[in-house]
């Protein structure tokens, strides 16, 4: 995902955090993903993109799968 990450912020070597909230139907597909609030804008529109996959659903009381919420986040860390 570093290929995501703007230049300019690479050779300064600033961090961001990209928190999301993505929307897992009863299938374990994601079908919304939403950038809570993003510390750069450049970073965070790649975010979502990269996030797309299958999931394992969320099950209710008695195990059968439900549409659900995951929130989650992205650390762009360059570690210079």
């Amino acid at each position: 995902m570093l290929e995501d990450y703007p230049v300019g912020m690479q050779l300064r070597g600033l961090d961001a955090y990209v928190p999301v909230r993505l929307s897992i139907d009863a299938s374990g597909n994601a079908t919304n993903c939403v950038i809570q609030q993003a510390s750069i804008d450049a970073a965070s529109q790649a975010v979502c993109k990269n996030l797309v996959g299958k999931f394992e659903p969320a099950l209710d009381k008695d195990g059968h799968p439900v549409p659900s919420i995951f929130n989650t986040g992205v650390m762009y860390s360059i570690g210079y």
